[in-house]
């Protein structure tokens, strides 16, 4: 088995370079999208007799890897799929190449702008080997991407213009296309139009993110609205620390816990397993901690009213609506 990994990079860049909120949104969706519907969209076309068919929220892909089959030596194995990332082990060289290819053709066509690489690992393992290993596999891609990462023209480089072609009024790249943006007409660029055609999709996916308790905004047209009204916004941002620190030790890990079941299961399967589930289980978390804040958020506080957190958003608040936009979860 060899190891291919796809990975988006300047995502920092490409989430933030317009000052529009909307493609700020749409950006992230795309993000998103590219370690999970666009890795599993490659693999089931490279690999049509093992395809998982995915297609739907994030909780159901994570149902359907733990169902596959762990351990197949003829057939693809998704790893993980993430934001930004996707791991997935395949049977030989030259079908991760295939991948690659496929994976960067739809992120190429489909999400301009966004760097997106893959690389497949030299070395190799077997399910069962113990001295060829797919944590060995796994340091390799990441140098390896890395390096081709450092090497690689920047998506920028694609859109050289002449000093007659129209400008994107967001972005400053060659227009392709006039859209309207709250009732204005507007030149926009293939990466303007891309992010604001993600916005429907990233709509559907924070429904699953509020709470009964806890409403986020659902239509970008509302939180516009709310915008319009609100006299002053902030930006939160909260991060996760010391995860590096977890993977320099996570071999180890795995294979004392592995040891202590008796070895039943091999041990390139269990380590691939065992990285699955605690980068569902991390993802979990992060969007419980997201849901418990929103109610934390409209909790009361002492000698306050629970709406006087959010009154700033307008007259007509909803109760329990939080007036919130995860930009990147």
């Amino acid at each position: 088995m060899h190891l291919v990994m796809l990975e988006s990079s300047g995502n920092q860049n490409y989430i933030f370079g317009s000052n529009r909120l909307a493609e700020a949104i749409g950006a992230s969706q795309l993000t998103l999208e590219a370690g999970v519907d666009v890795a599993m969209r490659a693999t089931d076309a490279v690999f049509p007799e093992c395809s998982l068919k995915f297609s739907g929220p994030l909780q159901e892909l994570t149902q359907k890897l733990l169902a596959q089959s762990w351990g197949c030596a003829d057939g693809p194995t998704v790893i993980n799929a993430m934001s930004g990332k996707a791991l997935i082990a395949v049977p030989d060289r030259a079908s991760g190449r295939r991948l690659v290819q496929q994976a960067t053709q739809i992120a190429v066509t489909e999400m301009p702008g966004l760097q997106f690489s893959g690389f497949v690992s030299e070395g190799s393992f077997a399910w069962s080997d113990t001295q060829h290993t797919l944590h060995n596999c796994s340091l390799e891609v990441h140098r390896g991407i890395a390096e081709l990462r450092a090497d690689a023209h920047q998506p920028i480089e694609r859109y050289r213009q002449w000093p007659l072609a129209d400008i994107c009024a967001t972005s400053g790249l060659p227009a392709r296309e006039a859209h309207t943006d709250k009732g204005e007409r507007l030149r926009a660029s293939a990466l303007a139009l891309a992010k604001h055609r993600a916005i429907e999709r990233w709509s559907q996916r924070v429904k699953s993110l509020g709470s009964d308790k806890a409403r986020i905004v659902e239509r970008f047209a509302d939180l516009e609205a709310r915008f319009d009204q609100a006299r002053k916004w902030a930006v939160i941002h909260a991060d996760g620390n010391g995860l590096g620190r977890i993977f320099q030790s996570f071999a180890e890990k795995v294979e004392a816990a592995r040891s202590g079941d008796a070895g039943s299961v091999p041990p390139n399967v269990h380590y691939a397993r065992t990285l699955c589930e605690f980068s569902m289980d991390i993802d979990a978390a992060t969007r419980a901690a997201f849901s418990a804040a929103l109610c934390v958020f409209l909790d009361a506080e002492e000698g306050r009213e629970p709406e006087a957190e959010v009154a700033a958003a307008g007259e007509e608040q909803k109760p329990g609506f939080v007036p919130v936009v995860p930009i990147i979860l």
